[in-house]
């Protein structure tokens, strides 16, 4: 894989039409570095744009138009809430973050130009015991082209390469049931 080239990771799990939909791509920063790869169902920091807030992306689709050749994405994306207009008040919680209410589609290479690394501003929690016996964390199985709704109390905020799977960030995304609960 050259430089910067984003590649689907396995074949189509399904095709609609004239879609094609992935479970996974992948792509590399550096020619010699490890290829980062973007699976359906988890967390990943992104940053749109120099003068914007980071936050957390949830990768939820990943398909390629075949007639226009498109890669695209569909995230949902996750906000401190002093990133937000009305910024943080008393009513959240010390590890909040707010979700935007409509899913972004997006080019796959955009979403891979904006990752970046957890910034100084997110707090890091100690990391929540790991759910799998093995202590990766697992993406979502997906039996359909639907968009299935997945439990998000138990997804891991990850960056993983095809070298080390293990290199984990102690951030979960949890409803506020769940939050409430996991305290």
């Amino acid at each position: 894989m050259e430089h910067n080239a984003i590649q689907w990771v396995g074949a189509p799990s399904c095709q609609r039409g004239s879609y094609a939909f992935y479970k996974s791509v992948s792509s590399r920063a550096h020619p010699d570095g490890p290829a980062q790869v973007w699976k359906l169902g988890e967390f990943y920091f992104i940053r749109c744009g120099p003068q914007d807030p980071v936050c957390i992306a949830e990768v939820t689709l990943l398909w390629e138009d075949q007639t226009r050749h498109h890669l695209l994405a569909s995230a949902r994306l996750y906000f401190l809430p002093e990133d937000t207009p009305k910024g943080r008040t008393r009513e959240h919680g010390e590890d909040e973050v707010l979700a935007v209410s409509r899913k972004m589609v997006v080019r796959v290479e955009d979403l891979v130009r904006w990752s970046c690394s957890e910034p100084a501003g997110w707090s890091s929690s100690p990391k929540p015991p790991l759910s799998d016996t093995n202590g990766l964390h697992k993406p979502p199985e997906i039996s359909d082209c639907t968009e299935n709704s997945t439990d998000t109390s138990s997804q891991l905020l990850t960056v993983k390469t095809e070298d080390d799977l293990e290199q984990q960030q102690g951030i979960k995304v949890l409803s506020y049931p769940h939050y409430c609960r996991f305290r």
